[in-house]
């Protein structure tokens, strides 16, 4: 953080006789009883008793104060500084509006709810099928939002609303497909599950998702999807090495590389989810499915470590940031980027030249059929509800493969 002294000056400090000075008080040792830096709290203070001034200065009561009306503050106040302290002023008007609203002191900004059948309420609709029926995460679902807005501002002209999908036939999808704009792979990407979701819904009368043309087939390259047990350990030993951050991150690639969890279900695990005695973890999967797994002794071990070595915080989430408040990941950008400093720092090449955290759980399913596992005990660890997702795995498995293939032709032999 940058210093704000210069540029607050001219801002006279509130009255101690007014109303928002003494919850001005308590939130600076609500800040202290977080374990924020001293100089973080420094800052949070005179930063939000310039707030607190502003607010004494428009004569704000409790009943007109709210956290958009604290936004506002944060932009007056003041109008003469660098950049980084504007957005470091708008970030304190946040954390004081939310401590205020926890408090009761103010109420919090509630948005009207969306018209149904308009695009925004559609949109939460769509939303929430896709989180509790298709297991979608939040990069994924803002990018289907985006689609059905087009697809609805393409086709919904009369009325505005989601009645004018009834009418949507086959001729539309088509349509809106050289309406859209953008790369021929990628140009509406989830909208099959826009129209299943439309049809399950009964916005629209058929199942159209068949009218949308599937992408071309990818022909296989022959390099590899995984990553070999020799690199997950170099890997994994990069990743420990980063002091703190690297006990937190060690655990959660452990857990992906013994257990194959995704990426969003290490970050989503709960301390309530590891049941210690019978040694077992349970797994928050796709849907809200919930699967349990042995808990291995160094995966544990790892997790003993991180718990009483770096973790801190009051949040009942299991993996959370190093830095106060101590906050869970919503997403999880983090372990992309600890995969990317571990390859910088040992040097080794990505699967396909591409840095995906999905290798660790490739690299547990190859290491599984290398030790003879069937296809189905692979898809049970993996717990993937469908036999063919398991199945991009049969080619790699020579050995079951070399009796299907037909002789090689000899010299002379019929063709």
């Amino acid at each position: 953080m940058t210093s704000p002294r210069s540029g607050f000056r001219s801002i006279p400090p509130p009255s101690e006789s007014f109303w928002l000075t003494r919850h001005h008080s308590k939130f600076a040792e609500f800040l202290v009883e977080q374990g924020y830096y001293w100089r973080n709290v420094y800052i949070y203070r005179l930063m939000s008793s310039r707030l607190c001034a502003q607010a004494e200065a428009r004569e704000l009561g409790p009943d007109a104060l709210n956290p958009e009306v604290m936004d506002d503050l944060a932009k007056a106040c003041p109008g003469d500084v660098a950049m980084s302290t504007k957005s470091t002023m708008a970030m304190v008007a946040r954390r004081f509006a939310g401590y205020l609203v926890d408090a009761g002191v103010i109420e919090p900004v509630v948005p009207p709810p969306p018209e149904p059948g308009s695009p925004e309420g559609l949109c939460e609709e769509l939303e929430h099928w896709l989180r509790h029926h298709r297991g979608m995460y939040s990069r994924r679902l803002q990018v289907h939002r985006n689609v059905l807005k087009r697809l609805m501002g393409f086709w919904c002209t009369s009325t505005g609303t989601a009645d004018d999908l009834a009418s949507l036939a086959p001729e539309g999808v088509f349509a809106f497909l050289d309406h859209a704009s953008g790369h021929p792979s990628w140009k509406v990407p989830g909208l099959r599950n826009i129209l299943r979701f439309l049809f399950w819904s009964g916005r629209i009368p058929h199942d159209l998702s068949a009218a949308v043309p599937g992408n071309p087939a990818r022909q296989p390259d022959g390099r590899p999807r995984h990553l070999e047990p020799d690199a997950i350990r170099e890997l994994l030993e990069a990743i420990r090495s980063e002091g703190k951050c690297g006990l937190r991150n060690y655990a959660m690639f452990l857990l992906m590389a013994r257990l194959g969890l995704r990426a969003q279900e290490v970050v989503a695990m709960r301390l309530d989810d590891i049941d210690w005695r019978a040694g077992r973890v349970t797994i928050r999967g796709k849907a809200g499915q919930l699967d349990h797994m042995p808990l291995p002794v160094d995966v544990g071990e790892a997790i003993v470590d991180w718990l009483r070595h770096g973790r801190k915080g009051d949040s009942r989430h299991l993996f959370v940031t190093l830095v106060a408040p101590f906050l869970p990941f919503i997403r999880a950008e983090v372990l992309r980027y600890a995969l990317l400093r571990a390859y910088r720092k040992t040097g080794l090449t990505p699967p396909q030249g591409k840095i995906q955290t999905h290798a660790f759980r490739h690299g547990l399913a190859m290491k599984l059929l290398g030790e003879g596992s069937s296809l189905e005990e692979i898809g049970d660890v993996l717990r993937h509800r469908w036999l063919l997702s398991t199945a991009v795995y049969a080619r790699h498995d020579v050995d079951s493969l070399r009796p299907l293939a037909r002789p090689w032709p000899v010299a002379g032999g019929a063709r």
